[in-house]
C-alpha cells in the first residue's frame, strides 16, 4: 500500500538521505506487503492522509511514546528551557529537507477542516500568536488507539459504549464464542450488569435468531454504505468531508421489540461494531462537550470499523432537533446512521444532511416466535418450566414482546428456577400492569363459571369465547390462519340483556378463566363536546392496553356505540365519525374487547358484523332465580328455618344483581336486631328493591305467596 506516494523519486540531496529513509522506515513499518496494515500506527498511515500530515503524526506520537524525543525538539527549535513538544513550524522545516515541495504547503497543516486537525490532533491554546508555534499533541483517543487500546472509550464511556454482539451457533459465517443473553434486549428496566441472569448449562438451546429478514436487509444497507466509503478512501479521503453514499435508516418498532439487538447482529454480519450512542445522556453533557464526543465516535467509525446507533429519545422538538444536528454532522462522514425509534421520523429530518432515509419496521413477533423466545431464554438463563405447563397457551394469552418475556423471567429467576404456571402469570400481569390513567379501572374477577348464573346458550357462548383466546397460536401459527388474516385478530364481545342480569360478572369471569386482567373503560371520561377529543381519548386508551394482554370492558356502551344516522347537522357527522373510530381501533386491538348493552336493537348491521361472539344475558327463569337464591347467602349467614328459597324463586321475578341487592338489605335488618334473616325482612326488602325499578305492590304479593305457602 502507498507506493504511489513513496518519496524515493523526490529531489533529495544526500544530507537528507537520512531523514527520508527514516521516513520511510517509518511510514511503511507495520505493513503486510499482502495484507495490509499490522498495527494501529500503521493502519492510521494506511489512512489516506497528505505526507505532511502523516509527518505530523509520527512527531507527535514520539514524545508520546519516549520523553527523550522533548529534550530534542527542545533542541532543534532553539527553546530557551526545559522540554519541548514539536510545533507546525518544525513539522514544516523537516518535511522540506526530504518532501516534495507541494507536500509542504502550510495550508494543509493550518486547515481546521482537515481530518488530521479535526480528529486526531488537540486543538491549538488559546492565546497562541501564531499557527507555526503550535505545538502538536494527539488527541486522548487516538493516542489510545495508536498504542494499541482499540476499545478506549474513557471520553465516552457515559454516553455511549460498544454493543457486544450475540453469536448465534447455527450461524456458520460467525460461529464463535456465545455472548450472554443479559445485553441483547431493551428492558423496560435497569437491572444491575449481569446480576442473576447467567449463562445456561453447556449445549443447552439459546439460539434463536429474531427478525431474520430485517437483519439481512440491514446488514445489506450497510454493506453497500461501506463500500462506498472504501472508494471514497481510495479516491482521496476527507477532501470536503463528503461522504458518496449517505444513508439514514430508521428501525422502527416499540421499545422491547429488538431493535438495538437486531442493529448489533447487521453490524456484526457485516464484519463491524456495534456504537450505541444514548441520546438521552448526550443531551445532559455541556454544549461545549457535545462536539468532542462526536469526534471521538466518528474516529471510532472510522478506525474501529464501527457504525453508530442511536436510542433513547422522544417526539420532543428539543430532541429531534438535537438528532438531526447528529446527523448533519456524522453521516456526510461516517456514511451511515442507525436510529431506533418507536415512531417514524420527520419526512424532512433527513434533508439537514442531504441522505437517504431508509425505513426498516419491525414487525409484532407472532406467538410462534415468541413461544421459542420462552424457550430459548429460559434455556439461556438455566431455567425450565414445569411439567404440564403449556407455552402454547402462554402465547395465545399472552402477547409479549422480546423485552417483556425477559423481563419476566428476569424477576422468575429471583425465587425459582422451574417456573410454575401460577407465577408465570402473575408476573406476566405485573410486567404487563397497564397505565390507563382515569380513563379506565382494573376490575377485580374473583368469580368463576359456579358464580355465574347464565342461560345454557350464553354459558355456551362465553366458552367458545374463551377457547378462541385460549387456541390463539394452534389456529394462527400451526393450521396457517395468521398468514390469511393480517390483522383482526382481536376478541371482540358483545354482552347483551336487562339492567342486573350479570354481563359485568360474565366479562369478569372470562377474565378469571383466561387470567387476565380486566379494566372497566370510563366513557363518560372519553366523551367529548370538542371535534376530535373524543378520539384522541380513544387512542390513548387502546395504546395503553396495546401491551397490557387487558381485556377492554365497555360498560353501557350504548353511548359510544350506539346506530349510526344518516347526516342531517354536523353533529351527526361528528358522532358517526367517532363511532368509525371506534370500532376500527377495537378491529386493531390484538386483544379482548368486551361491550356491555341493554338494548342490541341500538348497534347497526356494519357494527354487529365487526363482532366476533354477541352472547345473550337474559333475565333468569325461575330454575336460575332458585341457584342464585341458593347462591347469594355465604355459609356462615342465619337464615330462619322456614324460609324457603324455591319460593322466593317462584314468587318474585328478579335478576341476579337485584336479588344480592335484597339479600344484602335483608340480612343488614336482621343484624340490627340480632336475630336470623327471616321472611319479613326479605319481603321489606323485596318491595324496596321492586320500588326502585318502578314495581310497585311486589312486597304485597310475596307476603300473600309466603300465607299461601306456593
Amino acid at each position: 500500500y502507498g507506493e504511489e506516494e513513496a518519496v524515493s523519486d523526490a529531489d533529495s540531496h544526500s544530507e537528507d538521505e537520512e531523514l527520508l529513509n527514516l521516513f520511510n522506515t517509518l511510514y511503511f513499518k507495520g505493513f503486510d506487503p499482502e495484507g495490509g496494515p499490522l498495527f494501529a500506527l500503521s493502519h492510521l498511515m494506511a489512512f489516506h492522509l497528505r505526507l505532511i500530515e502523516k509527518l505530523a503524526v509520527l512527531l507527535a506520537v514520539t514524545v508520546s511514546v519516549n520523553r527523550k524525543y522533548e529534550r530534542i525538539f527542545k533542541l532543534l527549535q532553539e527553546e530557551g528551557t526545559g522540554h519541548a513538544r514539536p510545533t507546525v513550524g518544525l513539522c514544516l522545516e523537516l518535511g522540506r529537507l526530504f518532501l516534495p515541495a507541494k507536500e509542504c504547503e502550510p495550508y494543509i497543516l493550518f486547515s481546521r477542516d482537515s481530518f488530521l486537525n479535526r480528529f486526531l490532533l488537540k486543538q491549538p491554546p488559546e492565546g497562541l500568536e501564531s499557527e507555526l508555534a503550535r505545538p502538536l499533541a494527539l488527541k486522548p483517543l487516538a493516542l489510545s488507539y495508536i498504542l494499541g487500546e482499540k476499545n478506549a472509550l474513557a471520553s465516552l464511556a457515559r454516553y455511549a459504549a460498544w454493543e457486544e454482539p450475540f453469536r448465534f451457533e447455527e450461524d456458520a459465517a460467525f460461529k464463535e464464542e456465545k455472548g450472554s443473553l443479559d445485553e441483547i434486549w431493551e428492558p423496560s428496566f435497569e437491572p444491575e450488569e449481569n446480576e442473576g441472569f447467567e449463562e445456561g448449562e453447556e449445549g443447552a438451546d439459546t439460539e434463536y435468531l429474531l427478525h431474520p429478514d430485517e437483519t439481512e436487509e440491514l446488514a445489506s444497507v450497510i454493506q453497500s454504505v461501506t463500500l462506498a466509503g472504501h472508494q471514497w478512501v481510495e479516491d482521496g479521503i476527507m477532501n470536503g468531508f463528503s461522504a458518496r453514499r449517505r444513508t439514514v435508516v430508521e428501525l422502527v418498532g416499540e421499545a422491547g421489540s429488538g431493535r438495538r439487538f437486531l442493529a448489533s447482529q447487521a453490524a456484526l454480519r457485516s464484519q463491524k461494531r456495534l456504537l450505541v450512542l444514548d441520546l438521552g445522556r448526550y443531551l445532559q453533557a455541556e454544549r461545549g462537550i457535545r462536539s468532542r464526543i462526536l469526534s471521538d465516535l466518528i474516529f471510532q467509525c472510522i478506525f474501529c470499523d464501527a457504525v453508530i446507533y442511536v436510542r433513547h429519545f422522544s417526539e420532543r422538538t428539543e430532541e429531534l432537533e438535537t438528532l438531526s444536528t447528529i446527523a448533519e454532522q456524522l453521516v456526510p462522514i461516517v456514511g451511515i446512521l442507525i436510529i431506533g425509534t418507536s415512531f417514524a421520523l420527520p419526512p424532512s429530518f433527513s434533508e439537514g444532511c442531504t441522505a437517504v432515509s431508509y425505513r426498516i419496521e419491525l414487525a409484532p413477533v407472532t406467538p410462534g416466535e415468541q413461544g421459542r423466545l420462552w424457550e430459548s431464554m429460559a434455556a439461556g438463563s438455566g431455567m425450565s418450566f414445569e411439567e404440564g405447563l403449556s407455552l402454547d397457551e402462554v402465547v395465545s394469552k399472552y402477547s409479549m414482546n422480546p423485552g417483556r418475556i425477559r423481563e419476566v423471567l428476569y424477576n422468575l429467576k429471583a425465587t425459582e428456577t422451574v417456573v410454575r404456571r401460577e407465577a408465570l402469570e402473575e408476573q406476566i400481569r405485573r410486567s404487563c400492569a397497564s397505565q390507563f390513567g382515569k380513563n379506565a379501572t382494573r376490575l377485580r374477577s374473583p368469580f368463576t363459571w359456579e358464580d355465574l348464573m347464565i342461560d345454557e346458550k350464553g354459558e355456551k357462548l362465553l366458552k367458545y369465547a374463551a377457547n378462541r383466546v385460549r387456541f390463539r397460536k394452534t389456529v394462527y401459527d400451526d393450521y396457517g390462519f395468521g398468514k390469511k388474516l393480517p390483522y383482526g385478530r382481536g376478541v371482540a364481545i358483545v354482552l347483551y340483556g336487562p339492567p342486573g342480569t350479570g354481563k359485568t360478572m360474565a366479562a369478569q369471569v372470562l377474565a378469571h378463566e383466561l387470567g387476565l386482567d380486566i379494566y372497566r373503560i370510563d366513557l363518560s371520561m372519553i366523551s367529548s363536546k370538542y371535534i376530535g377529543e373524543t378520539e384522541k381519548n380513544l387512542s390513548k386508551i387502546f395504546e395503553a392496553a396495546k401491551n397490557s394482554n387487558a381485556i377492554l370492558f365497555f360498560d353501557e356502551a350504548d353511548a359510544l356505540f350506539s346506530k349510526r344516522t344518516s347526516v342531517e347537522s354536523s353533529h351527526d357527522k361528528y358522532a358517526n365519525a367517532e363511532t368509525s373510530y371506534l370500532l376500527q381501533k377495537i378491529e386493531e386491538y390484538d386483544g379482548v374487547s368486551v361491550l356491555a348493552t341493554n338494548n342490541l336493537q341500538n348497534f347497526d348491521v356494519a357494527f354487529k358484523r365487526r363482532m366476533t361472539y354477541i352472547i345473550p344475558i337474559e333475565a333468569p327463569n325461575e330454575q336460575t332465580r332458585l341457584r342464585l337464591w341458593e347462591k347469594v347467602f355465604p355459609p356462615d349467614a342465619p337464615i330462619a328455618v322456614e324460609v324457603d328459597f324455591a319460593l322466593l324463586a317462584r314468587a318474585v321475578e328478579l335478576t341476579g344483581a337485584s336479588i344480592k341487592n335484597v339479600a344484602l338489605f335483608a340480612a343488614n335488618l336482621a343484624a340490627a336486631e340480632g336475630r336470623a334473616i327471616a321472611y319479613e325482612d326479605l319481603i321489606e326488602a323485596v318491595d324496596l328493591e321492586c320500588q326502585k325499578i318502578g314495581q310497585l305492590g311486589m312486597g304485597e304479593k310475596l307476603s300473600q305467596a309466603v300465607l299461601m305457602g306456593i
